[in-house]
């Protein structure tokens, strides 16, 4: 297992699905870690569950609101004496296509998936310069395979989300910074609940079924990849957004 003994992460997200699963994979790697989302008592929650595995602690945040990120970077720079990785994992979705979408839906996803990572990347940049560290941003394969019509400022959001990883590869990396994404395809979490629990143990074994791999993915199977692209053994890569998805966009 790739080691992160002694590094500073925090993680977006952190709460639920990928990024919990990011956090609990990072902290049983050896990393000091802190988790971020907007619900206290979901927060404390996730501590909990990830205490067993390593020092973890928890801010609340909006990462689409500028001064909450500000005092975001700020906090987790003073509880772990900087940072060394930064994971943005937070995210959100709706399923509404163009002609019926409000402009304030449109707004709120982007402010939250591609201005997130703008705003947590930006404030976070003088402390990873500094350490040498690494951004692993959490894309989708929906930015290079619309899959589906009802989630149109998601998909162009994490478009953007896999963009800006490269442009900012480009611009850190002569400070020793890297700058990657993981791009998942579909993993059951709370995010997109409403959908996986419409289907039974049958169907999803028949879904499998679309998958090269014939496997339906885990958060872990992300996880495993967020790990391997902020350790040292990624020491040559950046500005690459790895697809994990079992194979899917092959078909």
């Amino acid at each position: 297992m790739f080691r992160l003994d002694g590094q500073r992460a925090l993680v977006t997200g952190g709460t639920s699905g990928i990024g919990e699963a990011a956090a609990r994979v990072l902290l049983q790697a050896g990393a000091r870690v802190v988790i971020a989302a907007r619900g206290e008592e979901r927060g404390a929650e996730a501590q909990e569950r990830l205490r067993p595995h390593g020092e973890v602690h928890f801010i609340p945040a909006d990462v689409s609101a500028e001064e909450s990120v500000r005092r975001l970077i700020a906090r987790t720079a003073d509880i772990l004496g900087g940072l060394d990785i930064l994971v943005n994992g937070a995210g959100i979705i709706s399923r509404t296509p163009v002609h019926e979408m409000e402009t304030a839906d449109w707004s709120r996803i982007l402010d939250t998936v591609l201005t997130g990572v703008f705003l947590c990347s930006r404030e976070a940049l003088p402390h990873l310069r500094e350490s040498g560290g690494a951004i692993v941003n959490v894309a989708s394969y929906l930015a290079f395979r619309a899959g589906t019509a009802r989630t149109p400022a998601y998909n162009a959001a994490k478009a953007g989300v896999v963009s800006l990883t490269t442009t900012m590869a480009a611009a850190y990396g002569p400070d020793g910074v890297r700058i990657n994404a993981v791009c998942p395809g579909f993993v059951p979490t709370e995010l997109n609940r409403t959908i996986w629990e419409q289907y039974t143990d049958e169907q999803w074994d028949q879904i499998a079924q679309r998958y090269p791999l014939r496997r339906v993915g885990t958060p872990e199977d992300v996880a495993y990849a967020v790990l391997f692209l902020a350790s040292k053994e990624a020491g040559w890569i950046t500005g690459v957004s790895l697809l994990v998805d079992g194979g899917l966009t092959t078909r």
